[in-house]
């Protein structure tokens, strides 16, 4: 097998793309599709075989442009399985010249997708303006008003800025955001300052990010400069999109895995995928890391448990191990208080959400009514209405009982107790 015409080819390739980057749903789809054949072939020592598995390439990538990321993938490897031996040359150069195209289409796409978006924030930033001179120039009750909407539109542009890993501006908008939220006493003031947080921390590490960027730029083999940047978009800038597109097969096959999973939308991914990605990001990713950041990491955990949860119907081990992570994240984030007495600092008979043993209490309509569902999926159990209003509840021992002598019931089947 030619190693120095594949190495040559694969370089010529990488160029094409820009800088050899494999994403995160193709590459997955390669190998479960391609991933066993293509070890047979790099195994043997005729070059008749990479001719011939490179066409098979070829030829599927030409039936799917409506995959446009698998197809020019497939279009690498075919030129890389060509470049093997003189059999397959011509399947080389036809698949290097129709990669090439398939990048033109798509770096024409990006830059429409781009200029779209720019109108849309210069819009956006003008809508700002306006919304500011309202603000400054209310006072009493429209001031109030006009804060909120100012406060919506700086909110809205910092998250976009958040997503662009733009952090300098999300940083700036968010300074204001909170100023303004301080000034109406919003509500919402407590979130705003953890996005404050947030784009603090991104900020702190934006030089980071440029840096590893050009040394990648300079070396697309740099591994360890390419799995610090991957980690920097999971952990601290949350976009598993661009970390995935960062993944090489030269990169650590276990973390290589792991992030084209992330990069995949969880609607697709199944139950085995999901329980891999929440425990990934809930018991690795999220450790020792700042509250800021923590928690984007933990929010995603919990929507993999949760799409675990709908997928794996069977009662087991993995799903009572979902439930209790997912109860344990609720306490985290502070979406539910300590359960049963637990030390959580709040008077018995005083909350009005509760998860207890993979069920969440809610109380609910003014505190005339009971409802119980599945902390993992979300699905109502049982729902009991009242015989007058609750201001809270506590839970020991599978019951619930609510406060200013409301009774108590059965946490699983919502009887009636006393």
């Amino acid at each position: 097998m030619n190693q120095a015409a594949r190495s040559i080819v694969t370089v010529l390739a990488g160029l094409v793309l820009g800088g050899g980057v494999v994403w995160a749903d193709a590459g997955g789809d390669y190998e479960k599709q391609f991933g066993a054949e293509a070890k047979k072939v790099l195994a043997s020592k005729s070059t008749a075989d990479d001719a011939a598995f490179a066409k098979k390439l070829l030829k599927t990538a030409k039936m799917i442009p409506q995959l446009p990321d698998l197809q020019m993938l497939l279009y690498e490897k075919a030129s890389q399985f060509g470049s093997a031996g003189p059999e397959g040359s011509d399947i080389a150069k036809e698949a290097l010249a129709l990669l090439k195209k398939a990048v033109a289409v798509r770096d024409a796409a990006a830059l429409l997708k781009k200029r779209a978006a720019d109108r849309k924030i210069k819009a956006m930033q003008e809508d700002l303006i306006g919304a500011a001179r309202r603000f400054d120039n209310s006072i009493g009750a429209r001031r109030a008003a006009a804060g909120k909407t100012y406060l919506d539109r700086l909110e809205e542009l910092a998250d976009i800025r958040i997503a662009q890993c733009d952090a300098v501006a999300a940083r700036v908008l968010c300074d204001k955001a909170v100023k303004v939220a301080t000034q109406i006493q919003s509500p919402r003031s407590r979130v705003i300052r953890a996005k404050s947080k947030r784009a603090d921390a991104m900020a702190a590490q934006d030089a980071k990010r440029k840096s590893l960027h050009a040394a990648l730029k300079k070396n697309a083999r740099n591994k360890s400069a390419r799995k610090e940047l991957i980690l920097l978009y999971l952990v601290v800038f949350d976009n598993p999109t661009e970390a995935a597109r960062l993944v090489t097969d030269d990169i650590d096959q276990s973390l290589g895995a792991r992030v084209r999973l992330a990069g995949r939308k969880l609607g697709g991914l199944d139950a085995a995928g999901c329980l891999t990605l929440g425990d990934w990001y809930y018991k690795e990713l999220s450790r020792n890391v700042p509250s800021a950041l923590r928690d984007p990491l933990l929010k995603r955990a919990r929507d993999c448990y949760r799409r675990f949860g709908e997928l794996h119907m069977k009662r087991g081990v993995q799903l009572a191990r979902a439930r209790a992570s997912l109860a344990r994240i609720d306490k985290q984030l502070g979406s539910a208080p300590k359960m049963g007495g637990g030390g959580s600092g709040k008077r018995p008979g005083t909350a009005r959400k509760l998860v207890w043993k993979g069920i969440t209490i809610w109380l609910i309509d003014d505190g005339k009514t009971i409802k119980a569902t599945d902390t993992l999926t979300g699905k109502t159990l049982w729902i009991c209405r009242l015989r007058r209003a609750a201001g809270g509840m506590s839970i020991e021992q599978d019951v619930i009982t609510l406060s200013d002598g409301g009774g108590s019931f059965d946490v699983r089947t919502g009887k009636r107790l006393r």
